[in-house]
């Protein structure tokens, strides 16, 4: 993302992340009452702020990220953090076991839930990586054509 703080500063970033939630939830009619609002962040923000973010990187720069004072967003933002935190525990969980990004998206695509043009796509594989990796990943049992349970 080369270049983008010379685009705008961060803070100017945060507020257009913001806005641009906050204008995505009430466009598909997100409302909650003030209570449904303080009961949700009553359980999500001791989540939030006693969460290990060892390792966890984009959780932690979440974490760390100023609540809007729209309450709705500033929910959303708690959830994202939650979210993120998730994905970054996945991510650990992979690297620890010494698996990359076509030992996890070969065999999804296997199931028909991930499109093989997207993962492709998104990874810019070309056909001789593709088929590479689809020989490597391919079921030992020689089962051509079986659709792994993942």
């Amino acid at each position: 993302m080369a270049g983008v703080w010379d685009a705008a500063p961060p803070e100017r970033w945060r507020v257009a992340r913001f806005l641009a939630a906050g204008r995505a939830m009430r466009r598909v009619n997100v409302h909650l009452t003030d209570d449904h609002l303080a009961e949700a962040r009553s359980l999500i923000d001791p989540v939030v702020a006693g969460a290990d973010y060892a390792d966890k990187v984009l959780a932690a720069a979440n974490a760390s990220v100023a609540l809007p004072s729209d309450r709705l967003v500033a929910l959303w933002q708690r959830i994202t953090v939650a979210r993120e935190w998730r994905g970054d525990a996945h991510l650990v969980v992979l690297a620890d076991n010494g698996l990359g990004p076509y030992d996890c998206l070969v065999p999804h695509t296997a199931t028909g839930r991930l499109p093989t043009a997207l993962a492709r796509a998104t990874q810019q594989w070309d056909d001789e990586e593709w088929e590479e990796w689809n020989a490597a990943t391919a079921p030992s049992s020689g089962a051509v054509g079986s659709t792994p349970t993942l």
